[in-house]
């Protein structure tokens, strides 16, 4: 299982890197590796707070299958509509500015760094101008805002805010707007038969 953590729960937290997967997502493989996840945040919280309040091994498991699924789900449609992540690219872009969406789309990376941008060997633009075997940088961490804001959506999660939310991308004003407009763009083709 894997999903994407704020880089502020990994310092928070003290995750060891070796949890992490090259796109900086956490990656629990087996249900020891989780409880030991869920041991140590909560071992951190017990300590600051001493509000009794624990999370459960069952309860981040719900959350990652949670995204997992919206992440199949996104891959099959994006199989069967190739051409739709570079059309909402273009449509970002066109209406919000390249600047703008240059600045989200480094701010997301700089929270939700992938692991060469977390170890500083390279910087979030050389990140989002590189690419991998199957897309743009840019593409995928677009597809991260849209599955973010997705889970912004999800009341379920607020227990996971701290782990899961970067405040800093929530507030910026383009975050709202990005998921609201890949939805109208869904709708659109969708009524057009596209």
């Amino acid at each position: 299982m894997r999903f994407p953590i704020t880089k502020r729960a990994r310092g928070k937290y003290r995750f060891d890197s070796s949890l992490f997967s090259p796109d900086g997502k956490v990656f629990l493989p087996d249900i020891r590796t989780l409880h030991a996840f869920v041991l140590q945040i909560n071992q951190n919280n017990n300590q600051k707070d001493r509000n009794g309040k624990t999370l459960k091994s069952s309860q981040i498991h719900g959350m990652g299958l949670l995204d997992e699924i919206f992440r199949r789900v996104c891959f099959l449609y994006l199989q069967a509509n190739p051409s739709f992540i570079p059309n909402i690219f273009s449509v970002v872009q066109s209406t919000f500015s390249p600047a703008n969406l240059d600045m989200l789309l480094n701010l997301f990376v700089k929270h939700y760094p992938p692991k060469e941008v977390f170890d500083e060997r390279i910087s979030t633009q050389d990140y989002l101008a590189g690419h991998s075997d199957i897309s743009l940088n840019q593409e995928t961490v677009l597809i991260d805002l849209i599955l973010l804001w997705v889970s912004t959506q999800n009341q379920a999660l607020i227990p996971f805010a701290s782990l899961i939310w970067e405040p800093d991308v929530l507030i910026h004003p383009l975050f709202n707007p990005i998921g609201q407009k890949q939805i109208a763009h869904k709708k659109q083709r969708n009524i057009l038969g596209i």
